[in-house]
């Protein structure tokens, strides 16, 4: 299926090592003293950063994607090549932010993905463990409630 444009992408282990290389560039921001990439590794572990990570793409897929695409929330889903055994199948979910979008339709695991255009949907590309080359798909397409009734009863 054609997408479009990529609209935002979440990978932890990229943020990470951009921010532990931003830190490192720009130390004396952040330290008295230059530290070694070790305590910088650290101190950024340590932090809460993925938490501020996940609400900034949070906010930014509840507010600018989800809302502007389909207010009233309700959603077909069709997944291809979902984990390990490549299943596809679909679903009527009813979506209102990237939290429902993380829990009603990503796996319970540890996700990198990308979001993209997709007609008056998205489409959303999704690495994890069972599916470390990124051939998992999930097209989402706004519905109208009464759809969304008849499927869901």
């Amino acid at each position: 299926m054609k997408v479009g444009k990529e609209l935002i992408e979440y990978d932890e282990s990229k943020y990470i090592s951009d921010k532990i290389k931003y830190r490192l560039e720009h130390w004396e921001d952040f330290y008295d003293e230059e530290p070694s990439e070790d305590e910088v590794s650290e101190d950024v572990y340590d932090s809460d950063i993925l938490d501020i990570y996940w609400n900034d793409v949070s906010y930014y897929l509840t507010k600018e994607v989800l809302e502007e695409k389909n207010k009233d929330g309700y959603w077909k889903c069709i997944v291809e090549g979902f984990g390990w055994r490549n299943y596809s199948g679909e679903a009527y979910l009813e979506i209102n932010n990237a939290n429902d979008l993380a829990t009603k339709v990503l796996p319970n695991t540890n996700c990198t993905f990308k979001v993209y255009n997709y007609g008056k949907g998205i489409a959303i590309q999704n690495w994890h463990h069972d599916s470390p080359t990124g051939n998992e798909w999930y097209y989402l397409t706004p519905i109208k409630e009464s759809t969304y009734n008849k499927y869901r009863g």
